[in-house]
């Protein structure tokens, strides 16, 4: 019998689900991995190399909960532990997304990031803040190339749509590469090295037809 890796927290959606690492004994860890529907851990672009996914959830129990992928975005809700003296910090009820790569989106990103998804055509114009533009920059690439996926197969027997929708894309793509590029300027950080690091898996989107 195959030794347990994961225990699973939501059933497969828009090809992905999330799953939980377990320790020795099968119970699960605080780690919450993306897996694809080949129960592969996806990977995500991290210091410019890929690597698989994990968030580690900071939760007072093992007892978290998470919403499957919908419109790009997967949830996990958990408790806080408490802390300080006399314990009286912590105990938040807190809520954060997960793209299919891994990269987390906060709770007040969430309902942004999912009409982004739905409407990938915002992205063209989009401007991301400097103050957290790399991590931005990974997660509407992310969610930019999902949301084409999908697209592009809903636009299978549609040649005219698809050609439209493959204009759309390198047009999100190059936006997002120039606010990137904008925003690492000013930060004076290696801009070619980087740029290419980030940009290697999602700049080339490809639109797959067929089933999932």
């Amino acid at each position: 019998m195959a030794e347990k890796k994961f225990e699973e927290l939501t059933h497969l959606n828009e090809g992905y689900k999330l799953a939980a690492k377990v320790d020795d004994n099968g119970r699960r860890t605080r780690t919450v991995v993306v897996l694809n529907a080949q129960n592969e851990i996806v990977q995500q672009v991290s210091k410019g190399k890929l690597v698989p996914n994990g968030r580690e959830i900071n939760s007072m129990g093992l007892d978290y909960t998470a919403t499957p992928f919908e419109d790009g975005v997967a949830t996990v809700s958990y408790i806080t532990p408490y802390w300080g003296q006399g314990m009286q910090n912590g105990g938040d009820d807190t809520t954060i997304g997960l793209t299919r790569s891994g990269y987390t989106v906060y709770a007040s990103e969430i309902a942004d990031i999912r009409n982004a998804f739905k409407n990938p055509e915002i992205l063209k114009k989009i401007k991301i803040a400097e103050s957290d533009y790399s991590r931005k920059y990974k997660i509407y690439l992310d969610v930019a190339q999902h949301s084409f996926e999908r697209k592009g197969k809903e636009f299978a027997n549609d040649p005219k749509a698809l050609k439209e929708l493959t204009k759309l894309a390198k047009n999100v793509v190059a936006h997002l590469a120039r606010e990137f590029e904008k925003n690492n300027k000013k930060s004076s950080e290696g801009l070619a090295e980087r740029l290419a690091a980030l940009t290697g898996q999602a700049a080339d989107v490809t639109l797959v037809s067929g089933g999932e």
